[in-house]
């Protein structure tokens, strides 16, 4: 397994030891002291370090989420300075996950980043995950979404799903408690030649991003978070936000 660890601050991460830093966050009545302290608890393994898993991963390593796992087997192309908020043109042909865990560390070196530059896979994935509580599927492709589907599913963990095409997403939380799952959803598998990469707007991933972001904070602060059971759909070329209930 191809993985590269960062180790955690050798005096602790209470999570609260840089108040500095958590000052604005913890004037809130959702957070405070006991709050941070939760948050550096957290284990969050991301699923994909693209145009979702950019945003998101830097807005969890700036509340502090204690320990976080980027897991992306691909390398940065030119294509991906579009949108993919993490990396520059030095970049370019390197690892995402290790690229990504070289800029979260300089963000917040308290906290314990790891890159996984392995694929996942049915074989793999028990191992991958196990150690994380929370999973967030921040890919773009049906087998992997199908497959950290299952996978929380079989170990009652909550998986924060968000997608993007165009200038449009949605974001929703599969989570024990919850009435339907993925597959309930999209339950026909795509076949290779109806896999197209569809056309996206940077500005859609920031968007979808920062709300599964929002949504895993909520998560790891002992919370129910807003899109438990809801599927939320944004289209930003016509400014309109739906919310649906799944059950």
């Amino acid at each position: 397994m191809d993985v590269t660890r960062t180790p955690q601050n050798s005096t602790g991460n209470t999570g609260i030891a840089d108040s500095a830093r958590y000052a604005r966050q913890l004037q809130l009545p959702e957070i405070g002291p006991e709050g941070q302290r939760l948050l550096a608890q957290t284990s969050v393994a991301v699923v994909g370090a693209g145009g979702l898993g950019a945003p998101l991963l830097y807005y969890l390593t700036a509340a502090g989420i204690g320990r976080i796992a980027i897991i992306d087997c691909d390398v940065v192309s030119p294509s991906n300075l579009q949108r993919q908020i993490l990396y520059c043109e030095s970049d370019l042909a390197h690892p995402k996950a290790i690229q990504a865990q070289k800029r979260l560390t300089a963000l917040n070196s308290t906290l314990q980043i790891e890159a996984i530059t392995e694929r996942l896979n049915e074989t793999n994935v028990a191992t991958l995950l196990a150690d994380y509580q929370i999973i967030v599927d921040a890919t773009d492709n049906y087998p992997t979404r199908y497959l950290l589907d299952d996978y929380t599913r079989s170990t009652a963990k909550p998986l924060v799903h968000g997608a993007i095409e165009g200038w449009r997403g949605q974001c929703t939380i599969f989570a024990p408690s919850s009435s339907l799952r993925y597959r309930d959803l999209y339950s026909e598998p795509h076949s290779a030649e109806e896999i197209v990469p569809p056309g996206v707007i940077g500005a859609t991933a920031g968007v979808i991003g920062s709300i599964q972001a929002s949504q895993t904070l909520q998560l790891a602060l002992g919370q129910t978070p807003a899109l438990l059971g809801k599927l939320l759909t944004v289209d930003l070329w016509h400014g309109s936000w739906h919310t649906f209930d799944l059950a």
